[in-house]
């Protein structure tokens, strides 16, 4: 096949662009709306002639192509596709992390756990719905194509819910009756996961079906069972993962017996499923030197020569051959980073390769890939999933499995030795009733001329087959195509697909017999109480002796307040059933046993008073909730909730009434005393005076440490410092000093606060008045005088410690001074010129200025400019 001639040279224009990059040249002709393409001197009848790439110089009638009405092959067997989840990942793992605990109370799965996987499914979901490299085509058929009165194929392809099961249905044709599809309704094979792909060759007088699964790839033979129009199925070898090195197969091709495999590393493998000994022999590895841009897409395609092939990868084709061991080679690529190729067709008898890529469509001779001999822009949307299908070895179909758009392409050979496009490509769009498809498959009969027609069968993602016919406009009649619909079908196809309500949710209630319940909670459990009371009675009895000695024993932990009810519970054993609260656990007081030792006051809280440090009485604060009934000793409380008397009530009935009458007694009254085995601290009996004027001499010394009341604060434990100081550790300087004076037991309500910095005496709130004019301040002004003895008020209060007068001047303290008493508020300013001494101080406080120590105290410097230094010498 010759080339057409292009131009290699660059323009300064797009060197300058480039920049010294790669340049994007093409060595080829790129077809694109409205262009010419390309012109060259041909030789025709021993005299050179204009050769033009859209022209039609093999004198054949250009056509165009139309579809007539589609029909329907196979009812679908698939319920509806599942809807994406509207939760988000978060919500949707508080769901799970909910239903597990709740279905499954001992398996503890952490949320986070939860939403990491399901963030990572939603990802992986995603990926898979713009491109999947491990979808391939699950539909196939083949019809003899040499026959001179009748042939028969097949159809196959998945169906089933999770189409998983192989459906084998018969085709045959005629010069009579044109194609005839006869589906069956139930399927030849089954298997453990869904079908990923189909691929078929004849062999001999049989075929060879090849399926890969997402587990395994099995293949079959179909044989014809005498006149009959069905296939007999013999099973073949089963490869699994291992025999890939662990790496799952994208792609299976069959030729001539020979099957060949692609792994998602690009490892070629090979195997004759049905000879003497099927093994399986590793070709080649693709070079790690290679980068591809989805390192998990691979496709196969087969050369004229029986031994070679072709690998393609997102970005590039490689040329491998099954005789040797060596690492495929690059024979083309894709040169544009946004581009992808999307599909590969074997070499056809014309020597020619179809490639298919996002962008466009390019024709290759067999013998140098790496200049290609045409290339057409398809102006489709971004697809990977874009595939070409040529029938005739001149007409071109592109379609894709998202949309029912083909796109077709009428490209050979003329006799002049290059490649022509003879008409303008165009479109169809056929009226199928699904959108997208998962397999296509084409048909033509062998009764009409190749490549004057072809009949399009699409596999619906539900499992249904719709298909129609293309044919040439040029052609008036239409192409025989008939499906024989069985009532099997029929009976598929008037299914409804639905969700089915179940019998729960046809009801509008539910009716269950709650006496069995009942039974066990009221009757049977009394019975069990009872029986349980009679073999702690021994136990009820020492309980009852032992409590008024609780407080008595040295080795009774007591960490917080108790109850009646609290001291009772700890006195007796650890109950058999834990729980999280001590009230909810029950103790053996909670029986008859425990009522009347109340009622006989054998339970009597005055006998732990003694020992108890403080004692507090609930029974005005419980009274006040109506409760005043409950401490009467000598009527029943809560009888009037009890049910109104019948001849219908069982004498069990008036027992359990009774029975829970008193134990909810039992509770109040236990809980009506407070007991702390720890007292309140009250105030030292320093002398407080002679403390005071004690600090007030001394110079540098620490307060002493804080006293606690009845609260006191937990520290934590550090094991490189000691415990002795563990009651002043935490506490800074600031705390001392301000709890310094505080009185233990002081009534908050008297306390008053007083200002140490102002006058001795509690100044009044001040009130406002109307603003004053202002004055001009006094030249002769007496300085303000230092405090030098406190005045004692006459009402006692507990106030903070106050500033201690010193005989000199000490920095960093700020004297009391009084102010004198005047109508008015002045301003005083002090002149400029004025020194203030050491005992004197003004009224408006100043800033400081003065430069304070540490990091951050100094004004920065400016840095000292270095001077560049003269370098000398020989």
């Amino acid at each position: 096949m010759d080339s057409w001639p292009y131009d290699d040279r660059r323009s300064s224009k797009q060197s300058s662009q480039n920049n010294g990059k790669s340049s994007n040249a093409r060595s080829h002709p790129y077809l694109q709306q409205g262009m010419v393409g390309a012109v060259t001197l041909a030789e025709q009848h021993g005299r050179f002639e204009w050769s033009f790439l859209r022209s039609n110089l093999a004198a054949e009638p250009t056509q165009r192509w139309r579809f007539t009405e589609p029909f329907k092959v196979f009812p679908e067997t698939r319920g509806p596709l599942p809807q994406k989840s509207q939760f988000s990942a978060k919500v949707s793992a508080q769901h799970g992390a909910n239903f597990i605990r709740t279905c499954m109370p001992e398996t503890d799965v952490p949320l986070e756990l939860i939403r990491e996987q399901l963030e990572e499914a939603d990802t992986r979901l995603k990926q898979v719905d713009l491109f999947d490299p491990f979808a391939g085509n699950t539909l196939v058929s083949t019809l003899p194509q040499t026959t001179t009165d009748a042939g028969i194929g097949f159809l196959a392809f998945p169906m089933g819910d999770v189409m998983c099961d192989l459906n084998v249905s018969t085709v045959n044709a005629s010069k009579e009756t044109g194609v005839n599809i006869k589906p069956v309704g139930g399927y030849k094979r089954t298997f453990d996961t869904p079908i990923q792909q189909l691929v078929t060759e004849p062999l001999d007088q049989d075929h060879i079906l090849g399926i890969r699964t997402y587990a395994a790839v099995d293949f079959l033979r179909l044989k014809r069972t005498g006149d009959q129009p069905t296939w007999a199925i013999e099973s073949g070898p089963k490869l699994t993962i291992e025999d890939s090195n662990r790496r799952e197969v994208v792609d299976v091709k069959l030729r001539s017996g020979n099957a060949v495999l692609v792994n998602e590393a690009g490892s070629i493998y090979s195997i004759r499923p049905f000879s003497h000994k099927p093994k399986v022999v590793h070709i080649s590895d693709v070079s790690d030197d290679h980068e591809f841009k989805d390192p998990d897409f691979w496709r196969l395609a087969f050369d004229l020569e029986p031994d070679s092939g072709y690998v393609m990868s997102s970005d590039s084709v490689l040329t491998f051959d099954m005789r040797s061991s060596k690492s495929p080679q690059k024979s083309f690529e894709l040169n544009k980073a946004n581009d992808f190729l999307t599909s590969l067709e074997s070499c056809g008898s014309d020597g020619i390769v179809r490639l298919c890529s996002t962008n466009e469509i390019l024709w290759l001779d067999r013998r140098n890939l790496r200049s290609p001999l045409l290339s057409v822009r398809h102006y489709r949307q971004f697809d990977r999933y874009l595939s070409t299908t040529t029938v005739g070895n001149f007409c071109t179909f592109l379609t894709s499995r998202r949309n029912n758009m083909i796109s077709v392409y009428d490209v050979s050979p003329s006799n002049d030795k290059l490649l022509h496009i003879k008409n303008e490509p165009f479109g169809i769009l056929p009226r199928l009733a699904c959108s997208e498809s998962v397999g296509e498959t084409f048909l033509a009969s062998p009764f009409l001329p190749a490549g004057s027609h072809a009949i399009v069968l699409k596999l619906s993602e539900r499992g249904a087959i719709f298909g129609c016919s293309l044919l040439p406009s040029s052609l008036e009649t239409d192409l025989d195509v008939n499906v024989k619909y069985t009532s099997t079908l029929r009976s598929i196809d008037e299914q409804t697909w639905d969700v089915k309500e179940g019998l729960m949710l046809e009801q509008d209630r539910t009716q269950m017999n709650m006496n069995p319940a009942y039974e066990k909670i009221f009757k049977k459990h009394l019975e069990e109480v009872e029986k349980y009371e009679e073999l702690e009675a021994e136990q009820v009895y020492d309980l009852v002796d032992q409590i008024p000695l609780y407080f008595h024993k040295s080795d009774a932990v007591i960490d917080q307040m108790l109850t009646t009810y609290d001291v009772a519970f700890r006195t007796g054993e650890e109950p058999k059933d834990p729980s999280r609260s001590d009230f909810l656990a029950g103790s053996v007081l909670n029986s008859q046993r425990g009522y009347r030792a109340l009622r006989q006051e054998r339970l009597d809280p005055r006998s732990l008073q003694p020992k108890a440090q403080w004692h507090l009485d609930l029974a005005p604060t419980l009274k006040q909730f109506g409760l005043e009934e409950t401490f009467a000793e000598d009527q029943e409380p809560f009888a009037k909730y009890d049910l109104e008397d019948s001849d219908k009530r069982t004498a069990g009935s008036l027992r359990l009434e009774k029975r829970y009458r008193e134990q909810l007694e039992v509770d109040l009254r236990l809980s009506r005393n407070v007991f702390s085995s720890q007292p309140f601290a009250k105030a030292s009996e320093v002398d407080q005076t002679l403390e005071t004027m004690t600090e007030a001499l001394s110079l540098g010394d620490t307060p002493p440490e804080v006293e606690f009341g009845f609260l006191r604060p937990v520290f934590k434990k550090d094991e490189e410092e000691d415990t002795e100081g563990e009651q002043g550790r935490g506490l800074g300087m600031g705390v001392k000093l301000l709890l310094k004076d505080w009185e233990i037991s002081s009534d908050l309500t008297n306390y008053t606060y007083h200002d140490p910095y102002n006058t001795v005496e509690a100044r009044p709130q001040p009130r406002r008045h109307p603003a004053a004019p202002m004055t001009a301040p006094t030249a002769a002004m007496a300085p303000p005088q230092l405090l030098t003895q406190p005045t004692q008020t006459t009402q006692k209060s507990v106030r903070p410690p106050t500033l201690v007068p010193q005989l000199f001047s000490q920095p960093g303290l700020i004297p009391m001074v009084k102010k004198s008493s005047s109508s008015s508020e002045s301003q005083r300013i002090v002149p400029a010129n004025h020194t203030q001494s050491q005992t004197q101080t003004q009224d408006v406080l100043m800033a400081s200025t003065q430069v304070l120590p540490g990091p951050f105290g100094g004004r920065p410097t400016k840095k000292k400019a270095e001077k560049k230094r003269r370098m000398g010498g020989f």
